[in-house]
């Protein structure tokens, strides 16, 4: 046991336990089929209790998504569609069954959320993978125990779309430019550095 991000005790051996079960359960194995690249997008208001009386316990009167969602979401959809092509997804998990979402998880190397449950996923995410959480209105720490004893690639950032797309850039490094647009790079990083030689050699 030691004390994790939260300043909670934390251990990481239940976490692994669980995982392993559901892995056995659900037969989750590698899959290239799989996109490397999933947005969570949060979906409309899901009426889970049909019972009246218990309908008036619920107090939670607003959606997730009417909570917090990122910034102009269909610019963002737009941009990592327009890079990545079939390497990307838009999820909207309240309409993926369970098993599903595991395997989506499990097999991604990029994702990309709002604050919020279905970050609860990155239990079955590997160690490899790269998360990248968009802050609310407030900071958030529930999802960076799973991310430290899972040895993931935990980042945020705020709310703002050319934030979003500068970070999602930087994470996701040179293969998120095409061909042309990486040479490009190289050729103005090269440049740099000739006109940084010559400027040196005649001083």
């Amino acid at each position: 046991r030691d004390i994790g991000v939260t300043g909670v005790q934390t251990c990481a051996l239940p976490i692994y336990f669980f995982r392993n079960y559901i892995f056995n359960k659900f037969n989750i194995t590698p899959n290239n089929s799989y996109p490397e690249v999933i947005l969570i997008e949060r979906g409309e208001r899901v009426q889970l209790i049909d019972d009246k009386e218990l309908q008036k316990l619920n107090n939670n009167v607003t959606t997730g998504k009417e909570r917090r969602e990122i910034d102009k979401m269909d610019e963002l959809k737009l941009f990592l569609s327009d890079k990545l092509k079939d390497k990307f997804k838009t999820l909207v998990l309240e309409k993926v069954p369970f098993v599903d979402q595991i395997k989506y998880f499990f097999n991604a190397k990029f994702i990309i959320g709002i604050h919020g449950a279905a970050l609860s996923n990155l239990l079955f995410c590997q160690p490899s993978i790269k998360v990248l959480e968009v802050l609310g209105d407030r900071q958030f720490r529930f999802f960076d125990v799973i991310s430290a004893k899972l040895k993931i690639n935990h980042q945020k950032c705020e709310n703002d779309i050319n934030i979003i797309k500068q970070k999602i850039t930087e994470l996701y490094g040179d293969s998120f430019f095409s061909l042309e647009e990486y040479n490009a790079k190289i050729f103005d990083i090269l440049t740099v550095e000739v006109m940084t030689k010559k400027y040196e050699v005649s001083k």
